[in-house]
């Protein structure tokens, strides 16, 4: 007797999975509106159209033109629609502004226009945040009808994106460990960016908070720090950052303005006094370093890890505009307007130097330490 034919195993692939995971390789567990997988990746989640038993299947109506407003014509980013508007900041981001991302030698070009727009595909919510950029940086050269509208498409996007930003932070992961540490970056830029164009508030409490956001990006990091430093975005971001910390200053190179500033913790309490002369020493090696850069190091990068190593309590001290602090943020603000300004940096030196004059208006003995930082400023306002 022959034998039965051996039994074909069950079938397990999804037929009726999601585009993204077809797309993978990955079996879909086909739960609407988005499969545990898109969510995973905080990634968009589209179906196949499910036929309807109404709808005819002759051959004329195969070949019907689909209506303007079918919704197998709408493009989505995370879950709602891409509006032309916003196709027109993509078009801005990848023919203009991706160039001012890396304005030195050029190296990361590419990166930035191809390689980042592609992460950003993957992971919507750094999409919104290039969006977003690219809608401040259109506000800041364009004409002054259209900034409240561009404020606004800024805004949308970049609200929608720390949402999930905020998610990722309280349960990080590897795969999203990159695009966060890009995307935290990218926070700070908006911010500055984004309040150069608002009504004027109190400088001193917008650069705190900028602050605050480049002590973040180490939370970012330190979760799965080894991805991150691995990753082509970190080469790009940190390139010349990387070159300052294998630096070691001349003993003989001193800036006096600066490190005088460490006779101002004299009588203040132990915890705050060696955190105003931590952030003096820094500061002062901050500015040796741009004080001998090269053209094809970026200067704004270099200046932006003074606020990411500050101790906590200078911050502190900052955020209750102690007069010391803003004495040294002033002197901060000198070393600042040093350097080759990027589009979203503008005119916060001069900014800052007016508030510091501001909150030590009533103290003549500590407004006298922004002499040099006035001279540094204004002498370098172009």
């Amino acid at each position: 007797m022959a034998k039965d034919a051996p039994r074909r195993k069950t079938h397990t692939k999804s037929r009726k999975g999601c585009f993204q995971c077809k797309q993978r390789h990955t079996k879909c567990d086909e739960t609407h509106p988005r499969c545990s997988n898109c969510r995973r990746l905080d990634i968009d989640c589209t179906w196949p159209t499910r036929p309807s038993t109404t709808l005819s299947h002759s051959p004329a109506s195969a070949l019907r033109t689909p209506q303007a407003n079918s919704p197998d014509l709408a493009y989505h980013i995370g879950d709602s629609d891409l509006q032309i508007d916003d196709m027109r900041l993509l078009h801005h981001w990848n023919t203009k502004m991706y160039r001012s991302m890396d304005p030195k030698d050029g190296t990361g070009e590419r990166m930035w226009q191809i390689e980042f727009t592609e992460l950003g595909f993957d992971h919507p919510f750094l999409l919104r945040g290039f969006l977003a950029l690219a809608a401040i940086h259109k506000a800041i050269g364009g004409p002054q009808s259209e900034v409240q509208g561009l404020l606004h498409q800024a805004d949308s996007h970049m609200s929608k994106s720390l949402v999930t930003y905020r998610k990722h932070l309280e349960q990080p992961n590897p795969e999203t460990a990159v695009p966060m540490f890009l995307f935290s970056t990218m926070l700070v830029i908006h911010h500055l960016g984004s309040e150069h164009l608002q009504a004027p508030g109190n400088p001193i409490d917008s650069i705190h908070h900028c602050f605050r956001l480049l002590q973040g990006v180490k939370v970012v990091i330190e979760p799965h720090s080894e991805v991150i430093r691995n990753s082509e975005v970190f080469a790009v971001i940190s390139k010349s950052v990387g070159e300052y910390w294998d630096w070691t200053p001349n003993p003989g190179d001193r800036c006096e303005e600066i490190l005088s500033l460490q006779e101002l913790a004299n009588g203040m309490e132990a915890a705050d006094r060696e955190a105003i002369v931590e952030s003096v020493n820094e500061l002062h090696k901050i500015f040796l370093k741009l004080d001998g850069c090269s053209e094809d190091i970026d200067e704004h990068a270099i200046m932006f890890i003074w606020p990411s190593v500050v101790p906590e309590n200078f911050l502190n001290l900052l955020c209750v505009h102690n007069h010391i602090a803003v004495v040294i943020l002033a002197h901060f603000a000198a070393c600042f307007s040093r350097t080759r300004h990027p589009w979203w940096v503008h005119d916060w030196p001069q900014r800052i130097l007016h508030a510091s004059d501001e909150v030590l208006e009533n103290d003549p003995e500590l407004r006298g330490w922004l002499a040099w930082p006035t001279k540094q400023i204004l002498g370098n306002t172009a």
